[in-house]
């Protein structure tokens, strides 16, 4: 699947990015553990990225080699772990329902006697940092449900525009509100760290995954936390809201976090490393 225009268009099998090279391998590369994940390299040099995930049950590497900047390797492994979180979380059959609802009420291409199951919705929210780094996953399916991308806006430009906060919000929910909703994960983008207080209520109740780079996300609220560990990227879970989302993490996943947070608001919470 792929975002064409704001509707969610398959992928056909010949329509990858033209510059990646997909190889499968049986090398033991780490993902989400203590192995070296990202290394800080000079930009603009011949960058050979790696990353499989060890989880019993994960799928092979996937290998792209390319020309690249260190931030597009880094967003890159970045995308290949919210792949690979998608395989170990389960929504709640609610979730499940109400998108399979929107699917058959709203896209007239849809079997109505025999639906198919909707797609798994990735949503960038903000200033996209990834580029093209979602592609070599748009075309795999987790539980038989096709991969969807879909981009939402920045906050900040309504605020921008309005008089007034309120008005600024009004409109951005007029805006976005049933997108957001429909959405499985929500990536949040550095571009709305200044506005975090403001989107996380507007999500909460929909049952989406939320993940960022931002610092302290999960101190302020959300569920999956990107952080740099020795030049590795690795990750913090709070698992108090995704319980209260009723969604469930499943324990190979839950071993891999950098610190799990059973408090959103108290910084010195016990995990583990």
């Amino acid at each position: 699947m792929k975002d064409c225009g704001g509707k969610i268009m398959p992928m056909k099998q010949d329509q990858k990015h033209p510059v990646t090279r997909r190889v499968r391998s049986s090398s033991t590369a780490a993902f989400c553990q203590g192995k070296s994940l990202f290394r800080v390299v000079p930009a603009a040099i011949l960058v050979f990225v790696l990353v499989r995930c060890t989880i019993p049950g994960s799928e092979p590497a996937v290998l792209w080699a390319e020309t690249k900047t260190p931030e597009q390797v880094e967003y890159e492994i970045k995308a290949a772990f919210i792949y690979n979180f998608m395989r170990f979380i389960d929504w709640p059959e609610g979730k499940h329902t109400a998108n399979r609802k929107y699917q058959t009420e709203n896209d007239p291409d849809v079997n109505r006697e025999k639906p198919p199951p909707p797609p798994l919705l990735i949503g960038i929210v903000g200033r996209n940092p990834f580029g093209q780094a979602f592609v070599p996953v748009l075309d795999r399916k987790i539980n038989e449900r096709e991969l969807g991308l879909v981009y939402i806006d920045e906050l900040g430009p309504y605020l921008a525009a309005a008089k007034t906060e309120v008005e600024a919000i009004a409109a951005y929910r007029k805006k976005n509100a049933v997108l957001l909703s429909r959405c499985d994960v929500l990536f949040i983008c550095t571009s709305e760290d200044k506005h975090l207080e403001t989107l996380l209520p507007m999500i909460a109740g929909s049952a989406a995954v939320t993940i960022s780079d931002i610092p302290r996300f999960v101190l302020r609220g959300g569920m999956i936390e990107f952080v740099m560990d020795s030049k590795r990227v690795r990750f913090d879970i709070n698992l108090d809201r995704v319980k209260e989302e009723n969604l469930k993490i499943r324990s190979q996943l839950l071993e891999l976090a950098r610190r799990i947070h059973k408090t959103a608001d108290n910084p010195e919470t016990k995990g583990h490393r």
